[in-house]
């Protein structure tokens, strides 16, 4: 995981049936949610946003993260996993 602020690093979005997109990506983790950008740091290109009180669940395996999240009244479950980088 190459981390490139704060909180903003690059990772690889696994395909998922939740989303359209996959491939590489940009995360940034702020106070409030966890967004994901297309790969070319165009910020106003949001291919998934999770607001932090939604996230369940959140783990990591190896090079492997995973998020879930949803099943309130206003959102589906979803789960959705990312190559890191991270090994260690």
């Amino acid at each position: 995981m190459q981390m490139l602020s704060a909180a903003t690093f690059h990772v690889y979005l696994l395909p998922t049936p939740n989303l359209s997109a996959h491939g590489e990506c940009l995360m940034q983790v702020t106070t409030q949610d966890v967004c994901l950008y297309d790969s070319n740091g165009d910020q106003s290109r949001v291919v998934a946003r999770w607001p932090l009180p939604a996230l369940r669940r959140f783990g990591r395996e190896g090079a492997k993260f995973t998020i879930e999240s949803g099943r309130s009244q206003h959102s589906q479950l979803v789960n959705v996993s990312f190559i890191t980088g991270l090994i260690n």
